[in-house]
């Protein structure tokens, strides 16, 4: 599904679903029943809104799709692109674009300190993790794909795991205590040991 597709879809659920509800909900001209579907479709529809509005500030303006980027410290207030980010980790992030072929992401060994992936689908369902607490702290390489992948897993591929659409936010933390010296420059060079995610058939080696 492409982009203008996808904005299509998630800017006229609200409507289905109030019209539609659960697929048998008669007409009414109950002000108060109607006023409660709506209440409801606006809840039901509002994260995958939200959730495109971030992708299209983070990866479709920048055209940034498939490529890491980096924070280079704690995040503060002034930080909006995101809902309350946490403060106890530094966050590298990548807005993966499946449409074409899976994704490849190569994680070094990172076991002095807690570090977690985060996989999440447009309708913001947290789908997978990795990390310290879920794949263990060693190096591991991963292939993210779509619903309709149809591909050969390499033998190189430690874990697949498949979303329920095609854009995948994988959003990177790596524990951090500011008050130890250095830290931040820890934390830069396990950034920079990240691959950027690769198309499958495109830079697998």
């Amino acid at each position: 599904m492409d982009l203008k597709k996808l904005l299509t879809l998630l800017s006229v659920v609200v409507f289905l679903f109030a019209f539609l509800g659960a697929g048998s909900t008669p007409a009414t001209n109950n002000c108060d029943e109607a006023r409660e579907i709506a209440r409801q479709a606006y809840i039901f529809a509002y994260p995958m809104l939200e959730n495109f509005r971030t992708m299209t500030l983070q990866a479709v303006i920048p055209d940034a799709f498939n490529r890491f980027k980096h924070s280079k410290g704690l995040l503060g207030p002034e930080f909006r692109e995101i809902v309350r980010p946490n403060n106890d980790t530094v966050f590298s992030a990548a807005w993966l674009d499946l449409r074409a072929e899976p994704i490849i992401i190569q994680i070094p060994a990172i076991c002095e300190r807690y570090y977690s992936l985060q996989f999440v689908d447009m309708y913001t369902h947290n789908f997978a993790y990795a990390g310290t607490r879920t794949t263990g702290c060693g190096a591991r390489t991963f292939l993210i794909t779509g619903p309709k992948s149809l591909v050969e897993v390499p033998e190189s591929i430690d874990e697949v795991f498949t979303s329920e659409g095609n854009f995948v936010l994988c959003l990177a933390r790596i524990s951090i205590n500011p008050e130890i010296s250095g830290e931040l420059d820890a934390i830069r060079k396990i950034q920079k040991k990240l691959s950027n995610p690769a198309p499958e058939f495109l830079s697998w080696l």
